[in-house]
């Protein structure tokens, strides 16, 4: 099955684009780009589905329901580099408003 989805991305690719190199292509791929063409597939549609007419009312469901597809907030959690000292700092505050005070 995999190789025929692979034959099939690169027919479609070289009619395209001429080109017969997919290296650049295959890297930027995004990993879950295979799942995407198993919507084609219709028995993996009515798993999906589980019942519904469309897609979109599945994820309307999910909305409804509270839960989320992805987890959009796992990155914003993090700090970055650098700001852990600029945290620290008790005079923080005063120091920027120095610093806005300079540039005006």
């Amino acid at each position: 099955m995999p190789e025929q989805f692979f034959r099939g991305l690169r027919r479609d690719h070289r009619r395209k684009t001429g080109n017969n190199s997919m290296r650049r292509v295959l890297h930027a791929m995004q990993a879950d780009t295979p799942l995407i063409k198993n919507l084609e597939n219709s028995e993996y549609m009515h798993l999906l589905l589980n019942g519904k007419d469309t897609l979109e009312e599945v994820f309307a469901e999910l909305e409804i329901n509270g839960h989320e597809p992805t987890s959009s907030t796992s990155h914003t959690d993090r700090v970055l580099p650098g700001f852990r000292k600029l945290i620290k700092m008790d005079n923080l505050p005063d120091k920027i408003q120095l610093a806005l005070e300079k540039c005006s």
